[in-house]
């Protein structure tokens, strides 16, 4: 696990947030790469808010992975799931969500809250692939390492818009619920906080986090190497929209748009 921990890390080093930060391949691999064990990495610009529910924006390097080892184990930018079923169209097993770390100095808004370490999070997966043109999947999992972050549920659907010679446009739909203590951590605001930041005491309950909706386009230059292009529009819901983060000094509205170029690897 410690292992695990570590690569998920290395990997995500270049995002500070899993939800403002989208590789363009973590919903869509299945859908879009080809159906062998293979290795692809990636790397290009990207532009989204400074922290997940911001209204500043910036332009940070994203690098984008993405292991599978036949219909058992596949390892994305956040997180590694086992299919223990070994069937590509039908997959349930444990899950391994990492959820990056969240610093203070981002944004002028955050100073005062302190930093939020990165974690792993553990739990279970589900998901269906049909005629490699649509695919659901459902993500429950907790923070066990650091045992602060809390538990969320994610539900994303999606589906190829266009797929002929080396394009393929995919279009996908998530949404996703985070317990009271997954919702304080990243947008709630304690009464030592408040002292320290000047911003007022904010203490959300259980709540559905977001819905997005993301588009991601990938031309295929060789067996190789491919160009991709992503953008991702968000929506904050229930108590985190509310939060003061959001509601008063950022936007419940969330857009991120990015391309890299990657390099894939089969054996």
């Amino acid at each position: 696990m410690a292992f695990m921990a570590s690569v998920l890390a290395s990997a995500s080093v270049l995002a500070q947030s899993d939800s403002n930060i989208y590789s363009g391949l973590q919903a869509f691999s299945d859908l879009i790469l080809p159906d062998v064990s293979q290795v692809t990495v990636g790397l290009g610009p990207s532009f989204g808010p400074d922290y997940y529910g911001s209204d500043d924006y910036e332009f940070r390097p994203k690098a984008a992975l993405y292991i599978r080892f036949d219909d058992y184990l596949t390892l994305e930018n956040d997180g590694f799931s086992f299919n223990l079923l070994g069937l590509s169209n039908f997959q349930f097993g444990p899950v391994a969500h990492f959820t990056p770390w969240r610093n203070e100095n981002e944004n002028p808004v955050l100073r005062g809250l302190g930093d939020i370490d990165a974690s792993l999070d553990l739990g279970l997966y589900a998901k269906v692939l049909v005629a490699k043109r649509f695919s659901a999947r459902l993500r429950v999992f907790n923070d066990l390492i650091q045992n602060d972050n809390g538990a969320a549920i994610e539900l994303s659907l999606n589906t190829v818009l266009h797929q002929r010679d080396n394009f393929s446009l995919v279009l996908g739909l998530t949404g996703s619920w985070a317990d009271n203590k997954r919702a304080q951590q990243f947008f709630g605001i304690t009464e030592e906080q408040a002292l320290a930041s000047g911003l007022p005491e904010f203490r959300p309950g259980n709540s559905f986090q977001d819905v997005r909706a993301d588009l991601g386009a990938r031309w295929e230059l060789s067996d190789k190497w491919a160009i991709n292009a992503y953008g991702r529009y968000s929506r904050l819901l229930g108590d985190i929209k509310d939060s003061p983060l959001v509601d008063t000094f950022g936007s419940a509205n969330q857009f991120t748009v990015g391309t890299f170029v990657t390099r894939t690897f089969a054996f």
